[in-house]
Order: structure tokens, then sequence, then C-alpha cells
């Protein structure tokens, strides 16, 4: 491992290859993974620079690093247990390709949730850390907020590596209805592509665009791994669930089991109150999902003039 001659004063090294909702919610539990392990002079490696980005937000000062041009799926494969001796230093994998077939296995027989999959892999508890945003993500959220969304904003997350996505038609009329009904509508993309009609967006960090969500009417989007790091700003949260499609080494997961197994209203420090979880496939067109999420948010929004 290269990563051992560029980093040698280390004992313990923590390799990341999960996407950000499993990296998310394993930084609320990692605190506690390095005391069951017995960890003081380490180093975590990330796989990806979204990594480090989430990982600063729990722990800001724990020696990282980001290796670049690393091909997951194959060191995913190759990855043999959680932890392993090599070359006389210890490396911790919490995640790899074998854990997430047998996670999707568990869920589409046993009704299993993701999340209770991955503390009961690495043996956590509810001993949990909750983030941090920086003062200069605020002041850019704040600075947004005001001089580009006009304080009244719909923050749209519609792209997914996990689901099969919807029909970018689907968001145009989507951003166009809240364009007609006064709100702003910003919208995290990756791929320009993907950007609808009637939407802003521009590029943010993970922690800007967490922070960014806490002044948003609603957040609507794909169930992915992002939704879950916005799933705790107490905004009314709209998620999306779609198939899973086949992938090398993966079975076709159902949207129901999908639902199911990976509801964000089963993770931690969330309202589960203010959440709101489709399955899209439920729905004879996309057309009554728009219908419904435009009546559910005015609900929402007459029911806070009236309580406020």
């Amino acid at each position: 491992m290269d990563v051992l001659e560029k980093y040698p004063e280390y004992k313990d090294y923590y390799i990341f290859l999960s996407r950000s909702g499993e990296f998310f919610l394993l930084m609320h539990h990692f605190a506690q993974w390095l005391h069951n392990n017995k960890s003081s002079k380490f180093i975590l490696i990330f796989t990806a620079k979204y990594h480090l980005n989430i990982c600063k937000m729990f722990f800001p000062n724990v020696p990282m690093a980001y290796i670049k041009r690393v091909n997951v799926p194959l060191v995913s494969r190759g990855v043999p247990v959680v932890d392993f001796k090599y070359k006389n230093k210890q490396i911790f994998v919490p995640t790899n390709e074998k854990y997430f077939v047998e996670v999707e296995n568990k869920i589409r027989d046993n009704y299993a949730h993701y999340y209770e999959c991955l503390r009961e892999h690495l043996k956590l508890n509810n001993d949990i850390k909750k983030y941090q945003t920086s003062e200069s993500a605020k002041q850019k959220a704040e600075k947004i907020t005001k001089y580009i969304l006009n304080n009244k904003f719909i923050f749209i997350s519609p792209e997914t590596l996990s689901n099969e996505p919807m029909e970018k038609d689907f968001w145009d009329i989507l951003c166009k209805s809240f364009k007609a009904k006064g709100y702003e509508v910003f919208c995290n993309s990756m791929d320009f592509r993907n950007l609808p009609m009637d939407a802003t967006s521009a590029f943010l960090t993970y922690e800007e665009a967490i922070e960014l969500s806490k002044y948003a009417v609603a957040i609507i989007g794909m169930r992915s791994g992002f939704l879950e790091c916005l799933s705790q700003n107490d905004v009314p949260l709209f998620a999306f669930y779609t198939d899973f499609p086949s992938r090398p080494g993966f079975k076709r997961l159902k949207s129901d089991k999908v639902l199911s197994g990976y509801s964000i209203k089963k993770l931690p420090n969330v309202n589960k109150d203010r959440i709101y979880e489709y399955d899209v496939n439920l729905y004879k067109n996309e057309n009554q999902i728009i219908e419904e999420v435009l009546e559910k948010i005015q609900t929402i929004k007459l029911r806070g003039k009236i309580n406020g």
C-alpha cells in the first residue's frame, strides 16, 4: 500500500470506501469506534474529497489525507475483513462491497434497515457526535439566501447514484410550479446538464450545502446519501424512492424495499414528523407527486403561520 509509505509514522490506518451517506453516519460514531479499537496514533485515509469536508465538520483536527485516483470498486472487492494487519500496521476498512451486498440482501429478505446493519457490523451503540459548521460556511449561506434566493426558496437535489433517476421533465415542472408560487429554487447538482429550468445553482462544499439548506422552506430530492447529510436540519424534507437497478455484483432492489431499508426517518437526530417519503412506483404518474408535494408544503406553511 503506497499510503503506508507516504504516511509511515502512524500505527493505525482508517480507510474509507463508502459514499457520503454511510460516511456521514460513520462520523457520528467514529470517536466510539476509535475507543473500541484502542487507537491512538492513527490517520484517516479518504478516497473522495467530500470525505475530507464532512469529516472536518465532526473532527477538524484529526490527521487525515485524501488519496487521488483510487479504483474504489476494485479495492472494495479485495478487502478481506473490517480490520487486518499489513506490514506490521493495523488497517481498518469499515465497509466493503461484500458488506453492501449483504445489507441489500438483508433488506430484501428481512426488511432490515441499513443504519442498524452498520451499527451491528461495527458494534456501535447510541453514543453519537453531532457535526458543527464553520462561521465561513454560515456567512456564505446567509448571503446566498438573502441576495440570490430572496429569503424564500426550495432546495432540490435531483441526482442519485443508487436509485433509478426521475425524468428531467419532472424536475422542470416541479421548479416551474414553485416559481409560479413565488419561490426561488436552488438546485444542488454535480452535473449542470441535470439543472432544471427555473433553478439556480452554484458550486458548494458539502458543509456549505448543508448550511444553505437550513434556510430553505423545504428540501426535495431523490433518496441519496446527500439527503442524509441534510436530514438533521429540521426543515421539511421530501424524499423520493425508486428501484435500485441491477449493478455489477448487486441485484435489483424494488422501491418498497428501498424505502423500508433506507428510510431517513430511522436515522439519528432527525425530526421524523418533518420527513415525507414517497415510493414513486405507487403513483400513476409523476404529476400526482408534484401536486401532493405542493399541497403538503402549502399546508405546512399555513400551519406555521397559525402556530406563529
